[in-house]
């Protein structure tokens, strides 16, 4: 069903003529802040406002509109459309809104296209960026594991210089414990032969002592004999 007057500005046949400035104005400032109609649709929709203002307002316009759409709605069907479509100024409105329809259409279409490209624009946008953040991580993790396989191998190689270093300490202290050992027991060896040879040089000297209190005992002996032989021959 065609819009009349009245729809154009959403208000009712009794409304008066504030009302309908009202109305106009609020419609007309709605239309300036609607970003989703064209230039030419916005032109278009003002001026059907425009046009059902300056009709609503004057009340002998009013009159004969209201009128004519009486007379319209009291006919048969196909008089009453016949009748509308030939007023001026519903026939304007009806170009109006068929120019604004195609318009709308035109515009979605193109905003669709264009949403559409920019909805692909940003897909591949984010396909992009999560190939390269994908790329990055795997570029930190190879990072991190050849950062991890060259702590491996300079903490194998601390552990193998340090256990080289025990080793080598542990050789150099058990040379040192296995020399001194060795001095010990040359010592000791030292110490037993030293008294050894203490002990037999003291049994020499025992058995020379004894050996010459043998012979002062014979010399004596026999000084004793000789003495006696003496005192026998006297």
């Amino acid at each position: 069903m065609a819009l009349d007057l009245y729809d154009i500005l959403d208000i009712p046949q009794t409304a008066n003529e504030a009302w309908i400035r009202r109305a106009a104005d609020a419609r007309s400032q709605a239309i300036d802040q609607n970003a989703a109609l064209s230039a030419n649709e916005r032109a278009l929709q003002l001026k059907a406002v425009d046009e059902a203002s300056a009709i609503l307002s004057d009340p002998a316009k009013r009159a004969e509109y209201d009128a004519k759409m009486e007379k319209a709605l009291g006919a048969p069907a196909a008089y009453s459309i016949v009748s509308l479509l030939v007023s001026p100024g519903v026939l304007a409105f009806l170009f109006v809104c068929l120019v604004a329809t195609f318009i709308t259409y035109y515009n979605h279409s193109k905003e669709q296209a264009r949403v559409r490209v920019e909805q692909e624009r940003i897909a591949a946008e984010v396909d992009r960026a999560n190939k390269e953040l994908e790329q990055r991580r795997d570029m930190e993790r190879e990072r991190i594991a050849r950062m991890a396989d060259n702590e491996k191998a300079r903490i194998e190689q601390q552990q193998r210089a340090q256990f080289e270093r025990d080793r080598k300490e542990l050789d150099n202290w058990q040379r040192r414990v296995q020399i001194d050992t060795q001095r010990e027991e040359q010592q000791r060896l030292y110490v037993e032969r030293q008294q050894q040879y203490i002990e037999e040089a003291a049994e020499r000297r025992e058995r020379m002592e004894r050996e010459a209190e043998q012979r002062r005992a014979l010399a004596e002996l026999e000084r004793q004999k000789r003495f006696l032989r003496e005192q026998e021959r006297r």
